[in-house]
Order: structure tokens, then C-alpha cells, then sequence
């Protein structure tokens, strides 16, 4: 968040912010929202291991690419980071904990008999270097979706080897197959990537599904693109809490007081009521409501539970958890977002509207949102919006007014209490200020948020007509 800036004429208001005040609501801010997560946070720079959790059996891991390095143990260098080896692709190793170093998530690795630790950006699950380019599709019998038929799947996607998948039994059987198969090689890829696959066809007795080489393709840099938003959105977290937070203690504390004078309101009823009578002294747009700071609140704090603390893959996060984590990455933010450090982002850009329909395919488009090449308007943030979270699974679909002349995504999400929440995704979560009403428009408080969730969804088959979710579900 920008800093705060207050207009002439607002002292009346910043005083009755500052005074004592009596709650106008039962329940207190704390009650509503998770304990601020900055207060636990570590105070300068360690010179060792922090959150070290060993595991009960090492991981096999391999180099992702030829000259990543494995550094020195740190608690042998007396904190400095030192080069142990500089490791060939697909080298094996064993992983035998995580931790934090300096904020930043490492990997205690093993090789050949010597101790140090390795960046998760360095290592994959499974080696590639024993499969090989094959000009025609590998067939793969898979009777059930076993790891080790998962890790054929995936050896061969991510050296962009077309795969025939061929399965025995009723088709029921083999559509459950392969959704067991696409969720488990999620887990074993670690980024919650899918598959993208034709139609299940009749071959003789059994079935067949057919992943061609552009879906290959596709995997590989859906796995890639994934890699960099989560280590963007790490990045940030690390950066906000570390950096800031005396600000982000002090911005919460407006809030409650925000909260005490003025309830449980959203922003156009905050609007209102800050300017009732005060003529035009406001606080300045940057701030704005209980409700919607409330929303972006719980959502840094799950992204920092998620991130940070539990120290989660995205594979291991439910949907809204991985929506949280992608807006966090503000890498869809369009330029409007406060933090300048995003490195690889979408860039809103009139002249390339229609930017979507210049790719031929989609692993183009994948790549291109991989390496932060991407321009275009709204429609087109929509589009690569879904093309992204479709490669996680999760349903979504672009919906547009022509009324406000926008488009958005909109996304069927599952929490990690099982809870279906629909939620629009418009260059960060929920709608954004073109969802503004015309000031005629006299209605304020909850109608108005409802009216706004009620556009986003419209049109879309099975969405309710009115936001389905509070801050308390967004885990």
C-alpha cells in the first residue's frame, strides 16, 4: 500500500481517529482476522539455518539445470554463502530437510557424502537424462495411476514427447484414471500442473488418450510459469514483512480504529460517510474501507501462512490458496500495483489489444506469459488469466459487460475446507473500481458489494447471484 496522505480539511477526522473510541460492533477486529503475522516475524538477518524441519526419510531430488550450485553448509562457514559444487543437469542428490535462510527458503541437501544446502528453484523431482526426444508418440499402458506410471508420464511431457495413454476396462474406468492421473502428477511435478489431453476413443478392447506434442509443450512451461509467480509472490511477501513492517503494524492500527468509528461498511458507504457533513475533507483514496482492507488483510496473512510459514508448494495449496498466491505475484496487477520490484508481469497496453489471438497455440502463450512478455487490455488479461489456472486444475471462464466496456476472469474455486467459492479475478481479486456504480445510484452498504459481485458472475452457468464468501473463507 502507497503511503497514507491526508487532505486539507481532514483534521477533524483524524482526531476523532485518534481519540478513544467505544466499539460499535459485538466483536472486535481481532476476533474477525487472523493475529497480524509481521508481529512473529524474525528481527534482522540470521546467520544460520531457521525453521528447519528434517525429514523422516531423504527426498531424491536432481539439478534442474547444468551449473546450479550447492553451497557450503552454512553453520560451517560462520553465515557467509559459500560455492560448494557446481552440479551437471539431472545430478541426483538427497534432500534431507527445508528451512529458512536470510527469509529465503533452501533445501539441506546431501551429495556425495558432503553436507550443504541448495535453492528450490535448483532442483526438480525426477530426472529427465534417461528418456529421450522420440519423433513418435510413447505409449504408456497404465492400469492404475501408480507413481511410477505418473513419473513415465512426466519424464516424457517434460522432454515434450507426444504420450499415448492406453487404459483398460469401461470408460468410466479410464475417465477416472485419468483425472487420478492428473492429480497425482500435480503432486509429483510439485507446481500443481496438469495434463492437457484429446478425448478418451476406443482403441480394440481397452481406451486411449492422446497428449500431443503441443500439450507436451505446454506442461513444461505451465511448470516454468508457475516456478516464477510463486517465487515472485515469495519474493514480495519477504520484502513487505521484513521491510515494512512498521507499516504494516501502523496501517493496521488506523484500521481498527477505522473499524470502531465507522462498523463493518464497504467503500462506497465509507466514502460517504467520511465526506457527510465534512464538506470535502476525505482521506485520501488510498485508504478505504474496514471491508475491503479486512480482504486484503486475511489475504496477505494466508499468503504469508502459505508461503512463508508452512512453507507450502503450490501443489500442496487448495485453489484459493494458489489464486491468493497469483495475486500476490501481482504479475496481472496492469501496472496498478505498488510494489515496483514484480520482475516479470503483464503489461496493460492499448495497442495490443487482442494480444491473446496473435499466438497460434497455447504453449506460445504460455512461454510468453513464463518470460513477462506479455501486453494487451483487459480482454486479454482475462484470457491468459484462465489459460494459467486451467493448467491447476481449476475451472474458469472470461465473462465481459458491454455496459462498463470491461472483461475479467471468473474462477470456481474450492477452499481448503472443501467450500466451492466463485470468485472474480480482475487484475487481483474481486471486482476492481470499473465495477463502480454511477453516482445516481443512491443505494450504499452490502447492496452495493452484491450488485458488483452479481455483474461479475453474471452469465455464468451455475454462479450465484451475489459474492458466495467472506474473509473468513479465503484459506
Amino acid at each position: 500500500m502507497k503511503q497514507m496522505k491526508y487532505k486539507t480539511g481532514s483534521w477533524m477526522l483524524i482526531a476523532m481517529l485518534l481519540l478513544p473510541m467505544t466499539p460499535v460492533q459485538a466483536a472486535t477486529m481481532e476476533e474477525k482476522m487472523p493475529v497480524l503475522l509481521s508481529e512473529t516475524a524474525e528481527e534482522g538477518e540470521s546467520s544460520s539455518y531457521s525453521g528447519v524441519e528434517i525429514y523422516d526419510d531423504p527426498v531424491t531430488m536432481y539439478a534442474r539445470n547444468d551449473g546450479v550450485i550447492l553451497f557450503k553448509d552454512i553453520d560451517e562457514t560462520a553465515g557467509k554463502i559459500e560455492s560448494l559444487s557446481k552440479l551437471k543437469k539431472d545430478t541426483k542428490v538427497k534432500v534431507l530437510g527445508k528451512g529458512l535462510f536470510q527469509y529465503e527458503q533452501i533445501y539441506i541437501v546431501e551429495y556425495n557424502s558432503k553436507r550443504g544446502f541448495m535453492f528450490p528453484d535448483s532442483l526438480k523431482k525426477g530426472a529427465t537424462s534417461n528418456v529421450s526426444v522420440k519423433k513418435k508418440p510413447v505409449s504408456i499402458t497404465v492400469n492404475q495411476a501408480t507413481t511410477k506410471n505418473v513419473a513415465k508420464i512426466h519424464d516424457n511431457l517434460s522432454v515434450t514427447n507426444a504420450v499415448i495413454i492406453k487404459m483398460s476396462g469401461s470408460k468410466t474406468k479410464a475417465e477416472k484414471t485419468i483425472k487420478e492421473l492428473q492429480k497425482k502428477i500435480a503432486a509429483y511435478n510439485g507446481f500443481g500442473v496438469i495434463f492437457q489431453h484429446g478425448r478418451i476413443k476406443k482403441d480394440g478392447k481397452n481406451w486411449k488418450v492422446f497428449i500431443n506434442r503441443d500439450q507436451a509443450r505446454l506442461y513444461c512451461q505451465s511448470e516454468e510459469a508457475t516456478e516464477n509467480i510463486y517465487f515472485q509472490a515469495k519474493d514480495h511477501l519477504q520484502y513487505q514483512f521484513h521491510y515494512y513492517k512498521e507499516v504494516c503494524q501502523r496501517e493496521k492500527d488506523l484500521y481498527e480504529r477505522i473499524y470502531k468509528v465507522f462498523g463493518e461498511c464497504d467503500d462506497e458507504n465509507f466514502s460517504k460517510k467520511l465526506k457527510s457533513g465534512s464538506g470535502d475533507s476525505y482521506i485520501d483514496t488510498d485508504v478505504f474501507s474496514w471491508v475491503t482492507f479486512q480482504h486484503r488483510y486475511v489475504q496477505r496473512a494466508v499468503a504469508y501462512r502459505t508461503l512463508i510459514e508452512e512453507k507450502k508448494s503450490m501443489a500442496e495449496c487448495s485453489d484459493v490458496e494458489k489464486i491468493i498466491i497469483m495475486g500476490y505475484s501481482e504479475y496481472f496487477s496492469a501496472g496498478l500495483a505498488s510494489w515496483k520490484r514484480a520482475t516479470i508481469k503483464m503489461d496493460y497496453n492499448s495497442k495490443n489489444a487482442g494480444s491473446y489471438g496473435t499466438y497460434d497455440s497455447d504453449w506460445k502463450r504460455m512461454k510468453a506469459l513464463k518470460e513477462g512478455k506479455l501486453k494487451g487490455v483487459c480482454q486479454d488479461f482475462a484470457e491468459f488469466e484462465v489459460l494459467l489456472t486451467k493448467q491447476w486444475g481449476i475451472q474458469a471462464w472470461v465473462n465481459d459487460s458491454q455496459d462498463i466496456n470491461h472483461a475479467w476472469a471468473v474462477m470456481k474455486l474450492k477452499n481448503s475446507k472443501g467450500k466451492i467459492i466463485w470468485m472474480p479475478f480482475d487484475y487481483e481479486i474481486g471486482p476492481s473500481s470499473l465495477f463502480d456504480l454511477p453516482a445516481t445510484v443512491k443505494e450504499f452498504g452490502r447492496t452495493t458489494v452484491n450488485r458488483k459481485y452479481k455483474i461479475a458472475l453474471q452469465g455464468i452457468k451455475g454462479a450465484p447471484k451475489k459474492k458466495n464468501f467472506t474473509a473468513k473463507d479465503l484459506n
